[in-house]
């Protein structure tokens, strides 16, 4: 009894080091999920949560049964439910109120009770013994319904067993929504009382609150929207993705995810996606550690690692990859093995219009190649500070010079520099039409026309069409996508 007894206990520390652990790895699948979420996934095998045993600090309901076995001199047994009102009635111990006593509580004044009445053969301080051993057991316990709103995945009454319903049970059944916050759910009781769960409370802390771990009829969970989260990456003890509330600063996240590594240096690099702009804008804040400065929704975090003579031994992949973030410079790895380490690219990744730098230049990169052919001269070797952007692709094409009205075009997959140069309302007189340039998001330049025996090339999205002036008389020079990136 007392190994079953632990159930609940046992099963929610073990999913609290699991949620720390799969901290460890930063590039695991589950790491694109909020630390602590796993913890209210429906599909965790519950189990141990039917073990038959009970905490003392269950608070006996109405409609719970409580079995009551002495046996030796005496040979009696009850099944006792509670009644509306919270009494059983014991035959010739007479009624007994048990409303809002634990079972801890109820056992031990259901025992005085026959200690009275059957003074010759109960032996209360050693209930085991005596001339009659008493046993004091809860039975069935009432089902309750609990009602779950917010960002849960299934709104509405949640039916469970009393002594199974935690806060933790009903949201496994109910399913949070991605957006859930997991550190302000509220509990509101039907006397009016609201409480407030912090699951990192738990998680890190050990910490949880009677109220949350037995559960009563009619009470209401309610899952707020998450205000904001943060990635944290580098020298740090459990990297990962973190929701912070409101006010918690860059100590706090450094904090959350277990302190900064020994060996880490003082520095910290914040980025951040610039407001009301495109996805492709990012912009990097330099910190260190101790300024504790504020954090914004969806900042990344890099706290710096042990560096020699002041060279950086890490790599940045930012934008549609599935963990954008900084990564361990690793000797001999390709671009293709980086990208999978950052877990793939996203569904809406424009791979066209990737940006690769090395020391702080723009350098030519064709990334579809890289991925598609990793035996070619484009898949080639990562270096230390090199980063990656992966923009989402952009809607329009710009044509510039010497045309009627140059102009943002809606972009047409398929479509060639004729399209989008009818669309700016044509040619001027003085255009120089055989030397048209089209340059690419990720900086590649090509001509626009491939000549008279060729089908013109198709323009890709986000690109800008340059139509040049006859009096320029610049010749076009084509960039070897592979030189520079070697």
């Amino acid at each position: 009894m007392k190994k079953t007894s632990l159930g609940i206990c046992i099963l929610m520390t073990l999913f609290a080091a699991s949620q720390i652990h799969c901290g460890d790895v930063a590039s695991e699948k589950e790491s694109t999920r909020v630390f602590g979420h796993n913890f209210f996934d429906p599909n965790v095998d519950q189990s141990d949560l039917a073990l038959g045993g009970v905490l003392p600090d269950y608070i006996l309901k109405p409609r719970d049964e409580i079995h009551v076995d002495i046996w030796g001199d005496l040979n009696l047994h009850y099944a006792l439910p509670l009644s509306a009102d919270g009494f059983i009635i014991i035959p010739e111990a007479g009624r007994i109120s048990l409303n809002g006593l634990t079972y801890a509580e109820a056992k031990k004044k259901i025992l005085n009770h026959l200690a009275c009445t059957y003074a010759f053969f109960i032996d209360v301080e050693n209930p085991g013994a005596g001339k009659a051993p008493v046993d004091i057991t809860l039975g069935k316990t009432a089902g309750l319904n609990v009602f779950v709103t917010g960002e849960v995945k299934r709104l509405g009454s949640v039916n469970m067993n009393g002594i199974n319903a935690s806060l933790v049970s009903i949201l496994r059944k109910s399913g949070i929504r991605n957006q859930a916050s997991i550190r302000k759910i509220e509990l509101k009781k039907l006397d009016g009382k609201v409480y407030v769960f912090d699951l990192y409370d738990f998680l890190l802390k050990g910490i949880l609150p009677q109220a949350f771990k037995y559960l009563n009829d009619g009470d209401i969970i309610f899952v707020r929207l998450r205000d904001k989260d943060v990635n944290i990456t580098g020298s740090i003890r459990r990297p990962g993705r973190y929701e912070l509330l409101p006010g918690e600063k860059l100590d706090d996240a450094i904090r959350i995810a277990g302190g900064v590594l020994s060996n880490s240096q003082k520095e910290i690099r914040i980025f951040r996606k610039t407001n009301g702009t495109s996805d492709k804008v990012i912009n990097e804040i330099n910190t260190e550690i101790g300024s504790n400065c504020e954090l914004e929704d969806q900042d990344v975090i890099d706290i710096s690692g042990p560096r020699d003579a002041d060279e950086q031994y890490y790599v940045t992949v930012l934008g549609e990859v599935k963990h954008p973030g900084n990564y361990a410079f690793l000797k001999s790895e390709k671009v293709n093995d980086l990208i999978a380490r950052c877990g793939g690219v996203s569904d809406n990744a424009f791979l066209e219009g990737s940006q690769f730098f090395r020391n702080d230049s723009l350098t030519i990169i064709d990334l579809p190649m890289a991925l598609r052919e990793t035996q070619s001269a484009c898949n080639f070797n990562i270096m230390p500070g090199d980063r990656i952007i992966i923009p989402r692709p952009n809607s329009f094409v710009m044509v510039k010079g010497a045309v009627i009205s140059p102009v943002g075009v809606a972009f047409e997959k398929g479509e060639t520099v004729e399209y989008y140069i009818k669309k700016a309302g044509g040619y001027k007189d003085d255009a120089d039409q055989a030397n048209i340039t089209i340059v690419s998001l990720n900086g590649m330049v090509k001509r626009g026309k491939a000549g008279f025996w060729s089908a013109d090339p198709p323009v890709p999205s986000g690109s800008v069409v340059m139509v040049p002036y006859l009096s320029e008389n610049s010749p076009v020079t084509l960039m070897n996508p592979n030189k520079s990136a070697q």
